[in-house]
């Protein structure tokens, strides 16, 4: 099953990258909702596990993972994927809520993933891939009882990995090759 569609700013081959990320990662434990979600351009590493700020300045990062509070005019679109129960495939459906939204920057602090979507998958990654050369992919998953968090930065024309952070070489190795 394919669940992206490229769009004109998107390279081709960083979205098969992405279906990869979807498939060995993401698919791998069938979580109940899978969401993706396309951000307007390039975002780095520091936007994992980022919860928000508080008293204004400080940046929060939380093992607890909470939605990283991306503003909401960067996100093109949200799109959420249900396991069907009965033959076990994934379906598009309608959004029960949005991921992001706006809000001060602490009040994000409580937006907890495990809390607002339980036994559910994002995926991020970033847009404008073809005039940027690079692309992003950032996961938080659930993992039995926790969730694990991944952010993989590609780069053209091989859109090969070039950083990981959450995933130790041998194992993204195993999941991209």
């Amino acid at each position: 099953m394919s669940f992206l569609k490229k769009q004109s700013d998107d390279d081709e081959r960083f979205i098969s990258r992405v279906e990869e990320a979807i498939e060995k990662i993401v698919l791998k434990n069938k979580p109940q909702s899978i969401y993706l979600i396309k951000i307007d351009n390039w975002f780095d590493s520091k936007w994992l596990k980022f919860s928000g700020k508080s008293l204004g300045a400080f940046g929060v990062f939380n093992d607890e993972l909470a939605v990283p509070p991306f503003v909401t005019n960067r996100v093109v679109y949200e799109k959420l994927f249900s396991l069907e129960t009965e033959n076990k495939e994934y379906k598009i459906s309608p959004k029960r809520k949005d991921i992001h939204i706006s809000q001060d920057s602490e009040s994000n602090l409580h937006r907890k993933i495990k809390t607002l979507f339980p036994n559910s998958a994002f995926l991020w990654f970033s847009g404008n891939t073809i005039k940027n050369k690079r692309g992003t992919v950032m996961s938080y998953f659930p993992f039995e009882d926790e969730y694990i968090s991944m952010h993989i930065e590609f780069e053209s024309p091989e859109w090969k990995a070039k950083n990981s952070h959450g995933l130790s070489k041998n194992i993204l190795h195993s999941i991209l090759s």
